[in-house]
């Protein structure tokens, strides 16, 4: 199509981590033969002085290789900032605001002009002020202010740009769309956009043979272990059940030393997008072990529910809102002990089984979810 598109995206592509939805629309629009330019999360000054924290060193290599080719038609890019934007005093003051603003301008991105923007959440709204561009969305996918550590001012970046820069929302459920309605009842244009699964990566992946060794039921949970996950839900889990294995994959912000001193836990730390697959595979029950947040009363069917699923695993969860059409193999729980009580009791899913799991997500992969943002793009460009 040979359109030019900026996407604020978080999650670096060639460093391990998650894909989220962003990184799965700059692949399919750069394959679809657009340019795409895609923004991680930010560099900071600080990262020059302390060089002994591998995984800032990482994305502080981003930053000076400036412009990183991950496929033809998509460049990633990593912007500076001086110290991180949080809800504290030393963190959210003007000054900072401003240098997150400064900085950025250093990148070309800055100055060029595009067809459509993607906006995320967070301090991303700070840079979406600084962007030319025909066509401007804000991917919705959690409640702003569930983020205890986003500095309130983003708040008012965020009216700001949905009441002067936006054309169109999109939002993971109706309860996002809902509660984005109270908030901002002048804006009509919000439209429904479920997460996705990439199909072919996680439905054919052979499992991982080391973990296809441990013969004990293993219960996988894959994703950042940070403040709305229940560890000690986690923990009690593992030491109840002594003949399950807890398989944790993903990077830990929060303290997880009791839950990994227990002999019946694996913990495999973060991992590349495509060593994901496997791993799940490799396993025999999908966990979802969320506490009930602000941020995670709207969360019915994050990204490990389809992943899971499209592995052929069933899943157990807690802390999540229910969702409204009724599958077989999802089992949410409000109480610790009846949860664990339930892993207890499950049984081994024989392949044809798995093969029936994964038939509910037929219907979720990113390339029909990105026919569907299409259908909106080419709606709202006929109106401007």
């Amino acid at each position: 199509m040979n359109r030019k598109i900026l996407i604020f995206g978080n999650f670096p592509f060639n460093l391990n981590n998650e894909f989220i939805d962003t990184n799965h629309y700059a692949q399919y629009f750069a394959r679809n033969g657009d340019e795409v330019d895609f923004v991680t999360a930010p560099a900071y000054l600080l990262d020059f002085f302390i060089p002994f924290y591998k995984d800032r060193r990482l994305i502080l290599k981003n930053f000076l290789k400036n412009q990183i080719e991950i496929e033809k038609g998509l460049i990633q890019h990593t912007p500076l900032a001086m110290i991180p934007l949080r809800n504290a005093p030393i963190f959210r003051g003007g000054f900072n605001l401003s240098m997150f603003s400064i900085l950025f301008r250093m990148l070309d991105i800055s100055r060029k002009e595009y067809d459509i923007c993607i906006v995320s959440q967070g301090f991303m709204l700070l840079w979406a002020s600084l962007i030319k561009a025909k066509l401007f969305i804000y991917r919705y996918n959690d409640i702003l202010d569930g983020f205890a550590n986003h500095p309130d001012v983003l708040k008012e970046y965020e009216r700001e740009f949905i009441n002067k820069r936006c054309n169109l929302i999109i939002t993971v459920n109706e309860m996002l769309r809902d509660e984005l309605k109270k908030m901002y009842p002048e804006f009509s244009n919000i439209q429904i956009l479920p997460n996705g699964v990439d199909l072919d990566l996680f439905s054919n992946s052979k499992p991982d043979e080391s973990l296809m060794l441990i013969k004990k039921k293993k219960v996988v949970f894959c994703g950042g272990i940070d403040f709305w996950v229940d560890t000690e839900l986690l923990y009690h889990l593992a030491q109840k059940l002594k003949d399950i294995v807890l398989v944790l994959i993903g990077p830990a912000k929060v303290n997880i030393d009791r839950i990994l001193g227990l002999p019946n836990v694996v913990y495999l730390g973060p991992k590349k997008y495509v060593e994901i697959p496997p791993l799940i595979k490799a396993c025999d029950i999908g966990l979802i072990p969320f506490k009930k947040e602000r941020l995670t009363q709207f969360v019915d069917k994050p990204l490990k529910y389809y992943e899971y699923l499209a592995s052929g695993l069933p899943v157990v969860a807690s802390g999540i809102a229910p969702a409204k059409d009724k599958n077989p193999y999802l089992r949410c729980f409000k109480d610790r002990e009846l949860l664990i009580e339930y892993i207890d009791t499950m049984s081994i899913m024989r392949q044809e089984e798995r093969r029936e799991v994964q038939e509910v997500v037929k219907q979720s992969s990113w390339r029909y979810i990105f026919e569907i943002l299409e259908d909106f793009i080419e709606e709202v460009m006929k109106r401007i």
